[in-house]
């Protein structure tokens, strides 16, 4: 005897129409959560591939960064290349797009 039953199933096959999933955040609210990253002082690195991107800062282990959020913030201009090499290439947010420092 099976552990599953297939006629207890809450969903029915006949007459269901197919489920489409819907991303809970949007490619904007990416955007704007990599923007805050900058902010907060990481880098973005660009694999050699070209297709992954990775937020880096002193300390902190690799946190990834979706594609179109960071080639949406390139395409803006919001992003200066800090560094190449052949192990990626390194973003820096633009020194007109960065915080104010604290006021001394």
């Amino acid at each position: 005897m099976s552990t599953f039953d297939s006629s207890s199933s809450a969903v029915s096959d006949s007459g269901a129409s197919p489920s489409h999933a819907h991303p809970s955040v949007s490619k904007a609210q990416w955007a704007s959560f990599a923007l805050g990253k900058l902010n907060d002082g990481y880098c973005l690195v660009q694999h050699p591939n070209g297709n992954a991107y990775q937020f880096y800062k002193p300390g902190v282990p690799l946190q990834p960064c979706a594609p179109h959020a960071a080639r949406k913030l390139l395409a803006l201009g919001l992003l200066d290349v800090a560094k190449a090499d052949i192990r990626g290439t390194q973003y820096a947010l633009r020194a007109a797009f960065q915080p104010d420092g604290p006021a001394a």
